[in-house]
């Protein structure tokens, strides 16, 4: 995966990338939601993005394991 300019990503993008999973939408219906419904939106798009991880073939620059750890330690926290 590359970014529109063609940079390569790298493991501390990717990191950075998770820890804003489910924190980025700003509508209205959203910003209404308890901290507890926001919190169960991060711990699935967590979920879901580990889930990903298996399917992915092209990590290119990106450390699979490091980001997998990682991940799952903020599912984990989480919970």
């Amino acid at each position: 995966m590359s970014t529109p300019d063609k940079t390569a990503w790298t493991t501390e993008s990717e990191i950075r990338y998770i820890r804003t999973i489910g924190e980025n939408i700003k509508d209205q219906f959203f910003e209404r939601l308890s901290f507890a419904a926001r919190r169960s939106f991060k711990k699935m798009m967590l979920k879901k993005y580990i889930a990903a991880t298996e399917l992915r073939k092209d990590w290119q620059q990106i450390d699979k394991g490091t980001v997998f750890r990682f991940a799952t330690a903020e599912l984990r926290a989480l919970k």
